[in-house]
């Protein structure tokens, strides 16, 4: 039963007071229960402008050359493409570089109100503030530690290059908080919106058909039909809108970034990663190694133990799915990371319960290092790199090469996480939807 499903006999604590330690002992005031949260985000924020205006900063991260919201603007030029009579779906003369849309036409929306190129400024600090919006909508940050860890993630390089590129991704992060939050309501009407923002995310961006295990949340198993045949219904609807990008991915290929990079995403990087040294399949085989370890970190001893809140839990779930859609699906870049957001707060309150103390710091450990160590490696190669000699950058190049590969392997222990939390989750609401009326 999740917290929010428990009956409550009590009237809750004033937000201003606080649980006695000990039994008997007095309350304790504590003012402004909002600051650690308020700094938090205005730290974010700060963080967030100074990468967007600050070139230098942008090209020691390695976030690109073109300028903000260069994905936002690849998408709206495909949009004034369409307003113009060119195809959209070919290599398009608008785009800085070229890239032909290999999305649904649903994307083609903000044409309709004559949304252009130039609209790329506003529209990419309303995503940008949206994105922030639903970060604290899945993690209402509540002590200092909180806040530092908060701040440590969404200001990380990883998080910086979503922000900076602005890409459709954020949409569907977006979407998503939106969806878990209505799925875990006790509201059959808002369960039923969930759903279908779940069907038009599929459409959307094809990996977030992962998502569809946040459905299991339903009370009864005629709900839960009823929800999976939603889906399956706008997905239907809107597959004739996928055709052209179809077309398109396989007149052009993927367009992806290169496969190996300090940057780069995805389930083939690894075994690429290590074919300077080593052959190809010594990458999947350390990979797959690698997920192994992961699903046991999630797992081990506390296995049994009680996962805490059930909400957490299951955003936790739906993000490690999603997530695993991610990685499979191609090579990207790390800004990818954003939907492994909704396991920070699980980490934080419900993992020492869940998997004890010392399995849940290794784990959040291993979150702020693939969020970090690929920007830093990027930042010392692009500020140091140019004041070395031609050995020097050698031995340089081999060195983050390596980094490159510990970033890959900590991806696929991670990618282990997900799915024992996906797994684990699902089991669970499974279970319980075999013994409800």
């Amino acid at each position: 039963m999740g917290e929010r499903d428990r009956p409550r006999t009590l009237m809750p604590p004033s937000p201003e007071t606080t649980q006695p330690a000990v039994s008997g002992a007095p309350l304790v005031r504590v003012r402004w229960p909002w600051l650690p949260a308020a700094v938090a985000a205005l730290v974010v924020v700060l963080t967030w402008q100074a990468a967007l205006v600050t070139p230098h900063l942008a090209t020691a991260l390695g976030l690109g050359p073109s300028g903000a919201f260069l994905d936002l603007q690849g998408l709206l030029a495909a949009n004034e493409a369409a307003g113009r009579g060119l195809d959209p779906y070919a290599l398009n003369p608008l785009d800085p570089y070229q890239r032909p849309l290999l999305y649904s036409t649903w994307w083609l929306w903000p044409g309709h109100p004559g949304l252009t190129r130039a609209d790329t400024g506003r529209l990419g600090y309303a995503l940008v503030a949206a994105t922030l919006a639903a970060a604290l909508l899945i993690w209402r940050v509540r002590s200092w530690r909180e806040a530092i860890i908060c701040i440590a993630v969404l200001a990380s390089p990883a998080w910086l290059l979503a922000v900076y590129r602005a890409n459709n991704d954020l949409v569907i992060f977006v979407l998503l908080a939106l969806a878990v939050w209505m799925l875990q309501r006790a509201g059959q009407v808002w369960r039923t919106i969930g759903a279908a923002l779940t069907g038009a995310m599929v459409i959307l961006k094809y990996y977030p058909a992962a998502a569809v295990i946040g459905l299991l949340r339903a009370p009864r198993r005629r709900e839960l039909l009823a929800l999976f045949a939603l889906v399956a219904g706008i997905i239907a609807v809107g597959w004739p809108s996928l055709v052209p990008a179809f077309e398109a991915i396989s007149r052009y290929g993927f367009v992806v970034t290169a496969s190996v990079g300090l940057q780069a995403f995805g389930i083939k990087v690894l075994g690429e990663s290590v074919v300077p040294w080593l052959p190809a399949a010594a990458g999947w085989i350390a990979g797959l190694a690698s997920l192994f370890g992961g699903y046991l970190l999630a797992g081990g001893s506390g296995a049994a133990r009680s996962p805490g809140s059930e909400d957490r839990f299951m955003a936790a779930a739906v993000a490690g799915a999603v997530m695993l859609g991610c990685f499979v699906i191609g090579t990207s870049y790390n800004y990818k990371l954003v939907f492994l957001w909704a396991l920070v707060p699980w980490v934080l309150r419900d993992a020492p319960e869940a998997l004890g103390r010392n399995q849940a710091r290794a784990l959040l450990a291993l979150l702020l290092a693939d969020c970090w160590a690929g920007g830093l490696a990027m930042a010392a190669l692009n500020t140091l790199g140019p004041h070395l000699t031609r050995a020097g950058r050698a031995h340089a190049l081999t060195f983050f090469h390596g980094v490159t590969i510990l970033v890959q392997l900590g991806y696929w222990v991670l990618m282990g996480v997900c799915l024992r939390l996906a797994l684990d989750w699902s089991r669970r609401q499974l279970a319980r939807l075999a013994s409800a009326p």
